[in-house]
């Protein structure tokens, strides 16, 4: 089965009771929650609400995965292999007819619209994802924060276990009694030696139009990347008359979780004509039982959005859907189109970053919906749990952080190009963290969308 599908040639938003992206291959899934207005009066950015016990633990896709596992007994999780075919996780040696029908309608709505019963493939794993989910919610108690152990925890759904990052395997044994006290088997849990994620905050030049991999430095001179340009449901969905915004990294800002009126610049310089964004929503920094036991203070997704000032305008100064494509040198040669797919990755998938310091860098994604200790560049000797990111092999540094993440098109795979994340850290050589679409969708109330 191949992954992705061909780039829709135009998009445009039609209202069937819901409102979907429109492309060569029809209506998709909507992300627009029913209570949401489309009246075009300006509104005050909405709260999060109250937390729901069960969104502490599952979000974004593994929000998506616990609900699949629940029609699907034995489940465990989907992934790519290493030729980019999807492959589903199980804990049964037969899945019936019910349960297959569901995972092609899964697969058609979310990924490969021409996916059937004869391209099933499975891995036989030990436990299945309801099992590991209640189990996972179990292992927090073992958590000791004051030990200053624990680094980042998870689901791995291609293996079929929980993932626990720890600063150092010397001083696992404590920890590790714990677990068995709860009566978790060994084997459903790995430990892998992580250290804390350092945020990463340095196409260098003022480039017209706007578009993501471009350079912006905020007022304490921290320079970061342009994500994806968007569109706001409750201030217009026109193009050319709404107003504009961009996605970069929630610690790109002055105050990373907190309202504090961060600007942004390009170049810098610090020139009122040069005001590329102000910041318009912030991902709250959430404390105590807003945040999953031992993970406090917290952040849904390391995300900011700025709007674009209303000299700025669609098409001649910004342009939606469009990611700089670069050589060696970062210089422009080109643009992705990015109008596609906005579910977020899968384990195995290969994706794109370009950032304004780094430039265009490939890698894969090793991990997916893992809460990962960073810490906080705007508050010095701060951590942060943040929660749900996916983690990557893609090269990053300092100034890379609100880079978009995507899959480019490709003639042979549906779904093409895809949108996956805003990348935000790096955890190790050869590990980097982002915040994927869809634990952004859900921090952000599914309030904006990708035109």
């Amino acid at each position: 089965m191949k992954l992705f599908g061909p780039p829709p040639r135009s998009f445009h938003v039609c209202y069937l009771g819901t409102v979907c992206l429109v492309g060569a291959a029809g209506c998709r899934e909507s992300i627009l929650p029913p209570d949401t207005t489309r009246s075009g009066v300006q509104q005050q950015a909405p709260s999060l609400g109250p937390p729901q016990a069960e969104k502490l633990y599952f979000r974004g896709m593994n929000a998506r995965f616990k609900a699949l596992a629940g029609e699907v007994p034995g489940f465990t999780g989907w992934f790519a292999d290493e030729h980019g075919e999807f492959v589903i996780s199980v804990a049964t040696d037969q899945l019936s007819s019910q349960s297959e029908e569901r995972l092609v309608d899964w697969a058609k709505r979310y990924f490969d619209p021409g996916y059937s019963k004869a391209r099933i493939r499975t891995r036989r794993v030990k436990y299945d994802f309801l099992t590991l989910a209640r189990r996972y919610q179990d292992i927090h108690a073992a958590i000791v924060p004051s030990e200053n152990l624990i680094t980042a925890t998870g689901l791995d759904g291609k293996r079929g276990l929980i993932t626990i990052g720890v600063r150092s395997m010397n001083e696992t044994g404590p920890f590790r009694a714990r677990i068995a006290s709860l009566g978790i088997p060994e084997d459903m849990v790995d430990l892998e030696e992580q250290p804390v994620a350092i945020a990463n905050t340095t196409l260098n030049q003022r480039f017209r139009p706007a578009i993501g991999g471009l350079q912006i430095v905020n007022s304490e001179g921290r320079d970061c990347t342009i994500g994806f340009n968007v569109m706001r449901y409750d201030t217009g969905t026109n193009p050319y008359t709404s107003p504009i915004y961009f996605w970069t990294a929630g610690h790109c800002s002055t105050n990373w979780g907190v309202a504090s009126g961060s600007a942004w610049w390009q170049p810098t310089g610090f020139l009122a004509v040069n005001v590329v964004g102000n910041e318009y929503e912030v991902v709250p920094k959430r404390t105590g039982a807003s945040c999953p036991p031992t993970k406090s203070p917290c952040i849904a997704a390391d995300v900011v959005v700025a709007r674009y000032p209303s000299t700025m305008t669609f098409p001649d100064s910004v342009r939606y859907g469009w990611v700089a494509n670069v050589n060696s040198s970062k210089e422009i040669i080109g643009q992705y189109n990015v109008q596609g797919s906005s579910v977020g990755g899968l384990q195995g998938q290969s994706v794109t970053m370009v950032g304004q310091e780094s430039g265009k860098r490939l890698g894969v994604i090793s991990l997916i919906c893992q809460d990962k200790l960073v810490a906080n560049p705007t508050v010095p000797g701060e951590n942060i749990w943040v929660l749900c990111m996916d983690r990557a092999t893609y090269y990053a540094t300092d100034g890379d952080s609100g880079a978009p993440v995507f899959i480019p098109y490709h003639p042979d795979y549906p779904l093409t190009p895809a949108i996956v994340g805003i990348h935000s850290a790096s955890g190790g050589l050869f590990t980097r963290w982002f915040s994927s679409f869809s634990a952004i969708d859900d921090a952000l109330n599914h309030a904006y969308f990708i035109w």
